[in-house]
């Protein structure tokens, strides 16, 4: 027999009484005896650390079923010998706390790597990474033993330490067949573990994230959910109502940072306690606010934004402290903005402002990628200082009022300065052109409930992936799925998809392609 995990010391002796050749078979490093283990779980462990020192870690977390164990033990050695702390305050019993408590701790202190002693911890570690808005393997990396060769069912893949099976089995059956031939025990050389190197696991610089600038307001949206948008002195029910943290600049901040960039945000916010929560998500949505000032004067602003079930929207917009964001102020944060390659922006600020932003990202070979504003006009010379203007076509006939198609009026932009134009279309999805060309994409088949935050999810999803490298294709290719994903939820920043959600929904679309 094979016997898997502990067996009580009584059962053993009755299978000797019953002359029953059996080998007990430990499978954790908690079940061995340490003495004379079966599986080299010091080697794993070595190599596991080994190569998160080679990727420039110097201090790392584990969640084990026991805290004290031998695995605990394996892995405080294998530090030592690579030089990183050993932080008893770092080392976690599964069960005693929650997964989601281990996070927030590893956020706290800035570890960003973990040892996990299996699959079924690694599960909820990234189950809760993705519910936090945190990015596996950019602002965590997990290795994890594994015992059932599950590691290739993650996205992004597991690195694992792999149970050699046919190995075991074979080492084993040897074993066993001895006893049964000699009637006497022998003991086996430890199985090594094998390293095999998923994608969940990055330089502890983080891979290289082009740093992405978001300049404009940050207010409350208050959602109200009716049956259908009146006219005028006609009265409407109000069925839902909802006031959640908006504006364009945050909306934008956050899908950015949500993506997987390295968003930061300028701004100015009312020193109230509206404005302070407003900061605190952003924060909390790991977007750098140091280019975030107070004004003790001006209050909140606040989007009233009505929604039918049809996902037809009507909004009224108290600007507050948008009008407050000055040239003075992104002086004052001029080496947050000159650090950045792109720099999203909005026409809601003050005009002044907005020219001074746009000559300098201009002289300093900043990409702005702007999105103007219905309720107002954009200034003619900002056009000129353009890398890429998005538009929706109520916003394009305002821009360039009269006869003309959408291929025509993107066209007139390009030869007004616009170096690219996106121009999205709803339902149509968008239609891009570079003044020589131009082509139409269209919108991922959903149900949309609320497309009040799609242009937010399309900008923010067009910036990352122009940041990272990929083509204008591509990006707006991922741009177009974000911004549809968005629709299918209510709520703007509630709505912003996240990196696993869009690839996930981009893999399942390519393979329905396919």
């Amino acid at each position: 027999l094979f016997l898997y995990g502990r067996i009580e010391a009584a059962s053993q002796d009755k299978l000797r009484e019953h002359n029953t050749p059996f080998y007990c078979v430990p499978f954790g490093p908690d079940e061995q005896d340490e003495d004379k283990p079966v599986l080299d779980f010091q080697s794993a462990a070595e190599e596991a650390v080994s190569f998160l020192s080679g990727l420039g870690f110097e201090k790392m977390a584990a969640v084990l079923r026991e805290k004290d164990g031998p695995l605990c033990r394996t892995l405080h050695r294998s530090m030592e010998r690579n030089k990183i702390v050993f932080d008893e305050s770092l080392i976690f019993e599964f069960g005693e706390q929650e997964p989601s408590e281990v996070l927030e701790i590893l956020a706290k202190t800035g570890v960003k790597a973990v040892v996990v002693q299996d699959t079924e911890i690694a599960r909820l570690i990234y189950s809760c990474a993705y519910a936090r808005h945190m990015n596996i393997p950019g602002d965590l990396s997990v290795i994890s033993f594994d015992f059932g060769g599950e590691g290739h069912t993650f996205l992004p893949e597991l690195c694992t330490l792999i149970l050699p099976h046919k190995e075991l089995a074979k080492i084993l059956w040897d074993t066993v067949f001895h006893m049964v031939s000699t009637r006497r025990e022998q003991g086996i050389e430890p199985v090594g573990l094998m390293f095999k190197e998923g994608k969940s696991t990055a330089r502890s610089t983080d891979r290289h994230k082009v740093k992405i600038c978001v300049i404009g307001g940050v207010n409350l949206d208050v959602t109200f959910l009716v049956d259908e948008i009146l006219g005028s002195t006609e009265t409407m029910t109000i069925h839902e109502r909802s006031i959640l943290p908006g504006g364009k600049a945050g909306n934008q901040a956050i899908g950015v940072a949500r993506l997987d960039g390295a968003a930061s945000i300028i701004s100015i916010l009312s020193n109230d306690m509206d404005g302070k929560n407003l900061y605190n998500n952003l924060a909390a949505n790991n977007v750098d606010v140091s280019g975030i000032g107070f004004d003790n004067a001006a209050s909140t602003g606040i989007a009233y934004i009505f929604v039918t079930k049809s996902a037809e929207y009507l909004i009224g917009y108290y600007q507050g402290t948008s009008d407050s964001i000055s040239r003075k102020h992104v002086e004052e944060c001029m080496d947050i903005l000159l650090s950045s390659e792109y720099c999203l922006l909005q026409n809601s600020i003050p005009d002044e402002t907005l020219l001074f932003i746009t000559r300098l990202c201009r002289k300093h070979g900043i990409r702005i990628i702007l999105k103007p504003s219905g309720y107002k006009m954009l200034p003619p010379e900002v056009l000129e200082e353009l890398y890429m203007l998005v538009p929706n076509k109520t916003e394009l006939n305002q821009i360039m009022p009269g006869e003309g198609s959408v291929g025509e009026k993107a066209a007139a932009l390009i030869a007004g300065g616009a170096r690219y134009v996106v121009v999205t279309l709803g339902e149509e999805g968008c239609y891009f052109t570079d003044g020589k060309a131009g082509k139409e994409y269209p919108a991922i088949d959903v149900e949309p409930i609320d497309t009040t935050g799609a242009s937010d999810a399309f900008i923010s999803a067009l910036a990352v992936l122009l940041a990272e490298g990929e083509s204008i294709d591509t990006a707006i290719e991922y741009a177009t799925i974000a911004a549809g994903i968005s629709t299918t939820r209510l709520g703007a920043q509630s709505s912003l998809p996240d990196r696993y959600t869009l690839e996930m929904y981009r893999k399942k679309l390519i393979g329905r392609i396919s």
